[in-house]
């Protein structure tokens, strides 16, 4: 038996070199490409979408039709970023912005003002808050694709192009907003139901270290 790791029969494919066919009758991209990147990030984010409804089936009737709808949509975000924009296909419903807009709105109202930045001790808020840090993560991802040298050059040939791809960054940007009041509005129903879900906020600053002089299991 040979002792090296790969034979000399081996023959690399375009997957080994850091290419992916991912459109039928496009040219390879790299793997490592913003929208590769981005489809990397909607995969995780569907992951997580995906973990949490299968371990939470009581929820607000528009944060459930909420996830299983991006559950089964989000996806075309990708096809969009791989530069398959000519068409309205790929492209998230104009009813979506509004209505996430809308109820961003309704929750202020309802709940009130409250610090940027919560913290969560129950395993539901915990979980709904990955989805919403993961929507956060694809943002950014999304706004690197939006500025990188090849989507600039893109949208200077095609400039009917930029109001879809500006759409998709508002969308994005709504949903982070929308899941973020929509966990303090989980949290109201868990405290109506008798438990203690308190909410916690960053520190404005560091508080003093006090460790335990004796061990707590002795």
């Amino acid at each position: 038996m040979s002792k090296d790791r790969i034979t000399s029969t081996y023959k690399p494919g375009q997957g080994d070199l850091g290419w992916s066919q991912v459109l039928h009758n496009s040219p390879p991209l790299l793997k490592n490409s913003p929208a590769a990147i981005i489809q990397g990030a909607i995969e995780l984010l569907r992951h997580k979408i995906e973990l949490f409804l299968s371990l939470h089936t009581t929820l607000q009737y528009d944060l459930d039709y909420l996830l299983n709808y991006l559950d089964r949509n989000i996806f075309t975000l990708a096809s969009f970023c791989y530069l398959k924009a000519d068409t309205d296909k790929h492209l998230l419903p104009c009813e979506a912005l509004d209505w996430l807009s809308n109820r961003v709105a309704e929750l202020e109202k309802e709940l009130g003002s409250c610090p940027d930045f919560l913290y969560h001790k129950h395993p539901k808020l915990v979980c709904l808050d990955g989805v919403r840090i993961q929507v956060r993560e694809l943002e950014r991802i999304y706004i690197s694709w939006r500025y990188s040298t090849e989507i600039i050059t893109h949208l200077l040939v095609n400039p009917q192009l930029t109001y879809k791809v500006n759409y998709h960054s508002a969308i994005l940007n709504r949903l982070s907003s929308y899941l973020f009041w929509t966990i303090r509005k989980e949290g109201t129903l868990l405290r109506s139901k008798g438990l203690d879900i308190e909410e916690r906020y960053w520190l404005s600053q560091v508080e003093d270290f006090n460790p335990p002089k004796e061990s707590l299991l002795t």
